[in-house]
């Protein structure tokens, strides 16, 4: 049987950045009574970015490379498909991410698939 406690502690060790939750929210303007989509930070959570290995795709013309990216989170982390998440690395950088959807949810931590920026790939 797995001691979920210790587990989740053995994974807390490996948080190093900070994941700021955004989502999408209806807000109405005061001036011009439009309702627009507008993004909102939420909760910042600490997390662990892991990237994968990147992959290369050979063709005749064009050599394609692919990488992926996820983050571990706590598990009472709420994290709606779709939103995007912000995450600030140890080492100071920032880095947003444009989607995101929750893969597993674990007593100890979650995974959430990332999708990357432009800039990244």
């Amino acid at each position: 049987m797995i001691n979920w406690a210790a587990h989740r502690a053995q994974v807390e060790q490996l948080y190093e950045d900070r994941a700021t939750i955004i989502v999408a929210r209806m807000q109405r303007d005061p001036k011009t009574h439009e309702t627009a989509e507008v993004w909102v930070d939420t909760d910042t959570y600490p997390c662990h970015l892991d990237w994968q290995g990147a992959g290369i795709e050979a063709s005749d013309t064009v050599s394609r490379q692919s990488q992926s990216v996820q983050v571990i989170l706590p598990p009472e982390a709420d994290i709606p498909p779709g939103c995007r998440m912000r995450i600030q690395l140890a080492a100071g950088k920032s880095i947003l991410f444009k989607a995101c959807s929750p893969i597993a949810i674990k007593p100890s931590h979650q995974l959430v698939g990332l999708e990357l920026p432009e800039a990244v790939v």
